[in-house]
């Protein structure tokens, strides 16, 4: 049984690292195209999807499955980010918080990727989130490889 234990301890680690390398590949490619696109619409989108890997990463690591994310929580990061609330104080500017909550009425409808007709409203400025994600990301990634190595 303890093996068993150990063996979900290290595949939740494992999970979770790729989570967090992608969110990074994410946020990188942020940096690349900041204030370079004409619309905005990929920089927001790459920034969203980059904070929904690393939410998505803590909860995996709090014991979330995959599954449970995918049909539970989807593209929203306002429900990822109380989902880890509720597992884990999170320390985040409430500034950035604020701004969470307005990028994802578009983030999680898609309207980056699909903007439609409608338009995009009332985005806030991107200069504080790589700034702000960058440590967030490592920080669980220490996590997610002492888990990983089953020291969790």
């Amino acid at each position: 049984m303890k093996v068993n234990k150990l063996a979900k301890q290290k595949n939740k680690g494992l999970i979770a690292i790729s989570f967090l390398s992608i969110a990074r590949d994410y946020l990188n490619a942020f940096s690349l195209v900041q204030g370079k696109s004409k619309t905005g619409f990929v920089e927001y989108f790459l920034i969203g999807h980059a904070w929904e890997l690393y939410l998505k990463a803590r909860l995996i690591l709090a014991g979330y499955s995959v599954d449970a994310l995918r049909h539970g929580y989807g593209h929203n990061l306002e429900s990822l980010y109380g989902a880890c609330i509720s597992v884990e104080k999170m320390d985040i500017d409430s500034n950035l918080l604020l701004q969470i909550e307005v990028i994802n009425k578009y983030y999680c409808s898609k309207k980056f990727e699909y903007p439609g007709v409608n338009g995009l409203l009332e985005l806030p400025g991107l200069e504080k989130y790589e700034a702000i994600l960058e440590p967030l990301i490592l920080n669980e990634e220490k996590k997610a490889f002492i888990a990983y190595k089953g020291k969790a």
